[in-house]
């Protein structure tokens, strides 16, 4: 789960109100298809969802607490 770890480093260094524009901005960078960054969006959704936290309070141990639930 690749992406889990990049949106935790990407909300780690991001200073921007809104959690995903960060996550946006450099997907699209990374020339990703909208496809994929939408699907890699929905992802972080339901892993915070998970949690009832948001993706800025999570951390490693919550990214393999959910890959191996």
């Amino acid at each position: 789960m690749e992406w889990l770890l990049a949106a935790h480093s990407i909300s780690q260094r991001s200073s921007l109100s809104h959690p995903f524009e960060r996550m946006t901005e450099d997907m699209q960078v990374r020339n990703l298809s909208p496809h994929t960054q939408a699907s890699y969006k929905q992802q972080v959704s339901l892993f915070a969802r998970h949690f009832s936290r948001s993706p800025e309070a999570l951390g490693p141990e919550e990214i393999r607490s959910y890959q191996v639930s």
